[in-house]
């Protein structure tokens, strides 16, 4: 697509968030530029009085369009979705037929109020949490595997996680699931996942 503008893409070097933008408008072949934040309220961070003009809750990632009147949109999974809708002319990675398309979304719909936030919160209270909670750490950890489970089941079933075609739903998953086997969850009864991964890779 030479003839856009290059989409900003508000990120940063940590969390996985920021790498599913990237990926969609590399798979689209988008020109964009990587603006990455910092944490904090800084003159570069994400709860900045300017970046907070684009998104008001202060969180990566978050675009602007040039080629749509400079259109900002924030939340990964609206992203995904916005550029689908607006650049996937071929509809390659978001299908055509309402049915379809739902079953993306609600996949889409799992990582970003299921997985993700499980995960991220084991990783916390597991990593990082200044005091240790191992009532919070076995709660997170039971429930990412929880989550996993029911992602290796489907994954069992279809070569994609929304189906029989790779998706927008593949992309929101990966940056993710990339890193299972380091963030200390049993990876032994997800053989279908570790597969996905690799496929993925």
């Amino acid at each position: 697509m030479a003839s856009l503008q290059p989409i900003k893409l508000y990120s940063h070097n940590t969390g996985p968030n920021g790498w599913k933008v990237a990926i969609i408008l590399e798979e689209l072949a988008i020109p964009y530029e990587t603006i990455f934040l910092e944490m904090g309220d800084g003159e570069n961070g994400v709860k900045g009085a300017s970046f907070l003009k684009i998104n008001p809750n202060g969180r990566i990632p978050a675009i602007v369009d040039p080629n749509n009147n400079n259109f900002a949109v924030w939340e990964s999974a609206a992203i995904l979705q916005y550029l689908a809708e607006k650049y996937d002319k071929k509809r390659e990675l978001y299908p055509e037929s309402i049915e379809e398309r739902a079953i993306v979304n609600q996949w889409v719909a799992y990582q970003i109020s299921g997985l993700g936030p499980s995960q991220g919160q084991f990783f916390w209270f597991s990593r990082y949490h200044s005091e240790k909670l191992p009532s919070a750490i076995e709660r997170y950890k039971n429930e990412s595997l929880r989550l996993y489970k029911v992602l290796e089941q489907q994954l069992a079933k279809n070569e994609w996680i929304a189906g029989p075609k790779y998706s927008i739903a593949d992309i929101a998953f990966y940056p993710w699931v990339k890193i299972l086997p380091y963030v200390g969850i049993d990876t032994t009864e997800l053989p279908n996942v570790l597969k996905w991964i690799e496929k993925m890779a």
